[in-house]
């Protein structure tokens, strides 16, 4: 009258993304790691990348990620908000062990000055905005972990345009 079926359940593969960036969004997320074509950006386009995430446990609240895109003294110059996992699953629901992978795309500024830019992943609450502490995976001891509000993922850079046809016409051979 009753059986027990058994389900091959085939094994969890974890993505192996370019670069690994460990880090822990409380105890609600791991980033396992990202993907990003090039580190130039070009003023006025967007760039893309992508993340690969891993469920912990549920969040303590309704969450959102955020990437930014800051520059050197902390002006936010791009950013991007997103549900976790694709708002696939409902905050509470979770479940452990769920790999993500997100598709990232922001908008650079045509008017960005030339330099060294930080892209920035956040966990934050939705409802006031508060980020969720983000941990680096090496830190073992809980009492030494430096808690951030953002990952820095990347270090990313705008070059110098080269120079124009008068500036080269205008320029003094030593």
């Amino acid at each position: 009258d009753s059986a027990i079926v058994e389900k091959n359940i085939p094994p969890r593969v974890e993505p192996t993304p370019p670069f690994r960036a460990p880090w822990f969004f409380g105890t609600t997320i791991r980033l396992i790691g990202y993907d990003l074509a090039a580190n130039a950006l070009t003023r006025g386009a967007a760039f893309s990348f992508t993340t690969y995430s891993e469920s912990i446990y549920p969040p303590p609240a309704t969450v959102l990620w955020r990437a930014e895109l800051v520059d050197r003294i902390g002006n936010v110059i791009a950013k991007s908000d997103r549900d976790p996992f694709a708002d696939k699953y409902p905050v509470q629901r979770f479940p452990p062990g769920a790999i993500a992978r997100d598709d990232w795309t922001l908008p650079v500024d045509a008017n960005a000055a030339p330099g060294a830019y930080d892209l920035r992943l956040g966990l934050y609450r939705r409802e006031n905005g508060e980020p969720i502490g983000v941990w680096h995976a090496s830190e073992s001891e809980a009492v030494h972990k430096k808690f951030l509000n953002a990952a820095p993922v990347a270090r990313l850079k705008i070059p110098v345009a080269p120079p124009g046809a008068a500036e080269l016409r205008a320029a003094t051979s030593l």
